[in-house]
């Protein structure tokens, strides 16, 4: 049995490259901050990859974001 695919959906990947941006933080630094690859900081940030709790956790406060900002 697989497992089951999280979405992420387009609004949310919005914020996230918007946060990402208005923080001065490139795609690549973002992912060595939460232990991802910039492909896949990319593909969240496109909505083409889901996010676990756990990852939305850990990029939250690699933004310092609260929340309600993600």
């Amino acid at each position: 049995m697989s497992k089951p695919r999280r979405s992420i959906i387009p609004a949310q990947a919005a914020r996230l490259k918007a946060l990402r941006q208005e923080r001065g933080i490139t795609q690549e630094r973002l992912a060595e901050m939460v232990g991802r690859t910039e492909q896949c900081i990319r593909l969240y940030e496109n909505a083409r990859l889901g996010i676990s709790p756990q990852m939305l956790e850990a990029l939250r406060k690699a933004l310092g974001a609260g929340s309600n900002h993600l």
